[in-house]
């Protein structure tokens, strides 16, 4: 089977979401199935790597193209970036897309709707993920909403990654028989919890202090709101009741943002509390490392961070989120939902770092919830017999 993968923001070992999770994805499915994928993106100077067959390349409409617009020119340069990739892939699918079998494309955007035209009129089928449900809607913010949701049918089927986003599929007219429920997985070889003896050992290993350690990881920017665990944070050191600290993990590409960051570490005398990891190729080092997750976003769809974070048995701490119902983060079963203020924040944080019998059960909880409801392994399995499925019909 040949793939033809569509990845505005690229695929990689990187903290993109969607991209991180279709990397993983097929790191398994190029190794267990008779399969090969190719990737078209939109990020001048992706790097390369093994998984991809071939990386395909036609214009820069990744983040930089995508950035604010700020001038006259920089709109008009999107507009040429946006022009010169449309035109050009347009030709290159008619030359070409016979030499693959189903096209997956990322995101529920007009720009993937587009190439799912394209290669319809070559007869190859397509699928199309939803990463993320927007909170006005899936639809919100798209001009031609006729013609949007005219394209929606053309697509062969739609994976959808939490519960909440296959009821936002069928509101918007999308029929359940073409929507599959299949949430990111996780490689719980990799991401697995340490004893406590290990841990100490981790932290040693990564240089942080031997404390309560709270983790966010991601890329820290303000729709992820780390602020706000920053600011929790100071609250609770505020009771005197005990010692923690937070890793930041994850790159930070809005200097302003980070900044601000830095300046509330200084103002609150942090230094010594929080830690600003940045990239890192060993995230689980620092999840093992760690007693508890936060992700306080303002929106995701069903986040690999905090997947990931359970499998190294940690409770979760996140805000209402699409995905946050699939993660099992109510009833404290693995963690605990909370409301997109610095209060709740605290307080739910608060109620795992005061109480190590409730930290520990949410714990083994947490670790059993993603072993066996989010095996990448699994959600391989279902991605090849839906391509199978869907180029048979």
């Amino acid at each position: 089977m040949r793939v033809i993968l569509w990845s505005r923001r690229g695929a990689g070992n990187h903290y993109n979401g969607p991209g991180k999770a279709a990397f993983n994805l097929y790191t398994v499915m190029t190794d267990e199935y008779d399969l090969t994928v190719s990737l078209i993106h939109g990020v001048k100077g992706h790097p390369s790597n093994l998984v991809f067959n071939e990386q395909l390349f036609f214009g820069d409409v990744g983040d930089q193209a995508a950035a604010r617009l700020v001038n006259f020119k920089t709109k008009i340069a999107r507009i040429f970036s946006y022009a010169h990739f449309w035109f050009s892939i347009r030709r290159w699918v008619t030359k070409n897309a016979e030499k693959y079998d189903v096209f997956h494309g990322l995101g529920l955007k007009p720009l993937t709707l587009e190439l799912c035209e394209f290669f319809n009129a070559e007869a190859i089928p397509t699928v199309v993920k939803v990463t993320e449900l927007n909170p006005k809607g899936l639809i919100s913010g798209v001009r031609f909403k006729s013609r949007f949701k005219r394209q929606l049918k053309s697509v062969g089927a739609f994976i959808s990654i939490s519960k909440e986003i296959t009821q936002a599929l069928i509101s918007i007219g999308v029929e359940r028989s073409r929507i599959q429920f299949i949430p990111n997985g996780v490689d719980s070889n990799i991401f697995f919890p340490l004893d406590q003896e290990l841990k100490r050992v981790r932290r040693q290993e990564i240089g942080i202090r031997e404390c309560l350690t709270i983790v966010f990881c991601g890329a820290v920017v303000e729709r992820k709101r780390p602020h706000f665990i920053i600011e929790a944070l100071r609250e609770i050191l505020e009771d005197k009741k005990t010692d923690a600290q937070l890793l930041l993990v994850g790159p930070a590409p809005d200097e302003t943002y980070l900044k601000l960051l830095t300046s509330l570490i200084d103002q609150y005398k942090l230094v010594g509390n929080v830690k600003l990891i940045g990239h890192t190729d060993k995230v689980e080092y620092y999840l093992q490392a760690a007693d508890l997750f936060c992700l306080p976003s303002r929106q995701e769809g069903l986040p690999n961070a905090a997947i990931e974070a359970m499998s190294c048995g940690l409770p979760i701490v996140v805000t209402q989120f699409s995905g946050a119902a699939d993660l099992g983060a109510g009833d404290r079963k693995t963690g605990i939902i909370v409301d997109g203020n610095i209060e709740a924040i605290a307080r739910g944080i608060r109620d795992f770092l005061y109480s190590d019998n409730l930290l520990r059960s949410v714990s083994l909880r947490a670790r059993k919830h993603a072993v066996n409801e989010f095996s990448l392994n699994i959600a391989a399995q279902r991605h090849f017999n839906l391509f199978q499925n869907i180029g048979k019909n």
